[in-house]
């Protein structure tokens, strides 16, 4: 009777399983697709003009398998969901391993921000004539919104100081083989140059 119970679990577990791994398998093909058209962007394969559509599944995928390797330590489940005109970023970060400055908070704040936090950011984002510009819409940390001072105060305590610029819309660059780049509900559009 046990050897049934066992057999009748093994097959249950397999009927769970089978659908994961083909989820994964679908993932790692998708990473595999943006992979390719961002290399061909980087190479400068397609001719000028070209417009590559990226969608969302693409880029999430892409995220989960090729770009694993260069997302910080503390951050982890990162995903974005395309918008026009932008995207909303979210992971969940363990903002003391994330941060290289979180011994130089108040110990109230490391207390506060102790564990990881699911944070979300809005972010509009376009390429023009080949700049990028970059501007931070909202963040939320736990759906609850920063704003103002305590959101300068946060990017100035835990973003890396090379992205500040970025996420207050100072900066625009240059995106190498890039001419334009529209993010829509779902996917993006990248015009080559």
């Amino acid at each position: 009777m046990n050897a049934r119970l066992i057999r009748m679990a093994m097959r249950s577990l397999f009927l769970f399983l089978a659908p994961l791994s083909l989820c994964a398998a679908v993932d790692q093909d998708a990473s595999l697709s943006a992979a390719r058209k961002f290399q061909k962007i980087a190479e400068g394969a397609y001719a000028s003009g070209t417009s590559v559509e990226v969608s969302q599944d693409e880029m999430n995928a892409f995220l989960r398998f090729h770009a694993a390797a260069s997302i910080p330590e503390g951050i982890r489940d990162a995903g974005l969901e395309f918008r026009e005109g932008g995207a909303m970023l979210s992971a969940q970060v363990d903002l003391e391993k994330a941060s290289a400055s979180s011994e130089d908070l108040p110990a109230l704040m490391r207390l506060l921000l102790r564990g990881t936090r699911r944070i979300v950011l809005d972010i509009d984002y376009a390429v023009s004539e080949g700049y990028a510009a970059t501007r931070l819409v909202s963040m939320t940390i736990e759906d609850v919104e920063l704003t103002g001072a305590v959101l300068e105060w946060f990017l100035d305590s835990f973003a890396p100081s090379e992205l500040r610029p970025y996420l207050m819309g100072e900066k625009a660059t240059r995106q190498q083989g890039v001419r334009e780049t529209r993010l829509k509900p779902g996917h993006a559009v990248i015009v080559v140059e």
